[in-house]
């Protein structure tokens, strides 16, 4: 039999060995969780660094500008859009998931709030360059500038004239124009045809590019002005999300035209267009979805041809 000193060291040494690896595992798990702490940090700070490259493209002269954006790494951007926080603009969150050594993308970083852009892109888009470009909304008067952001090759088939131009102005290589299916790759974008090779279906309004509605995914919605651009791009919740907001923006400014009105009336300049500002005020705050956006724009070119029918110095915008 082995002796009572053998045992015991035997059993020193496998108390030894447990406790080694005890050691080594929690070391391996305490700086995972530091690596871990920094990649989200990392992703966080580059969620708010996101956020400040689009701030040129937001206001002024800006508008219709475009811009590329390079990561780093193949990222996942995440995105939420919510009318209700932040009354009465709403907001939008981001964040991101960068790629890490293992080729997989970790947990995504802290959300960052947006609460001055209206960002239009899919819930999530990924790639390792990004393009941006904004394009003005106005009912009738500007309200805001969309800003848009997708990492996919897109191809117009047959778009209209002036869409053709804006298109071609931006000057972004994903997004091609083709006059042959053959030459279509990427998403395809059909004008007022129902084909199978389709992604993303435009139907003008009697003629009209600029208000009509778009079909993808099997889903509709309606678009006016710079919109279409909103609708092609982004996915259905964010577009009736942001629709959301910018009526909020449409009301609040139509509140301001309306106190200039007065302004201008005690000048001797006629205030009878207030009737028509506060009737787009009420549609703006009881739209509930796209769909009510073809009421609105009626009203709208009832205010806008009232406002170019008025003297210059009576002009309210």
């Amino acid at each position: 039999m082995k002796s009572k000193k053998s045992f015991e060291m035997s059993f020193n040494w496998i108390f030894a060995l447990i406790a080694g690896v005890t050691i080594l595992l929690l070391a391996l798990y305490g700086m995972s969780r530091i690596i871990q702490t920094g990649q989200n940090l990392g992703q966080t700070e580059a969620a708010s660094a996101l956020t400040a490259l689009l701030d040129p493209l937001e206001t002024g002269l800006a508008s219709e500008k475009s811009e590329e954006i390079k990561l780093n790494e193949e990222t996942k951007i995440f995105f939420e859009c919510s009318y209700l926080d932040n009354r009465p603009f709403g907001k939008q969150t981001i964040a991101f998931s960068e790629k890490n050594l293992n080729n997989e993308y970790p947990e995504k970083g802290q959300e960052i709030s947006i609460k001055n852009k209206y960002i239009f892109s899919e819930n999530t888009i990924e790639g390792k360059n990004i393009y941006a470009f904004s394009v003005p909304f106005f009912l009738p008067f500007k309200v805001g500038d969309l800003i848009v952001l997708a990492s996919k090759d897109y191809c117009f088939y047959q778009p209209p004239n002036d869409i053709k131009d804006e298109i071609e102005n931006l000057g972004i290589g994903k997004l091609k124009i083709a006059e042959d299916f053959k030459n279509c790759t990427g998403t395809i974008v059909c004008f007022d045809i129902d084909r199978r090779e389709c992604d993303i279906k435009v139907f003008a309004n009697d003629g009209d590019y600029y208000n009509g509605r778009v079909v993808k995914n099997l889903q509709e919605v309606k678009y006016r002005d710079g919109l279409f651009y909103g609708a092609v791009f982004s996915s259905k919740e964010i577009y009736e999300c942001n629709i959301r907001r910018l009526m909020s923006r449409l009301s609040e400014l139509t509140s301001i035209y309306s106190d200039k009105a007065d302004t201008l009336g005690k000048k001797g300049c006629g205030s009878d267009i207030k009737l028509d500002l506060n009737l787009l005020k009420i549609q703006a705050d009881s739209l509930n979805s796209s769909r009510d956006l073809v009421d609105l724009d009626e009203i709208s070119k009832k205010v806008e041809s009232f406002n170019k029918g008025m003297m210059r110095e009576c002009r309210i915008y």
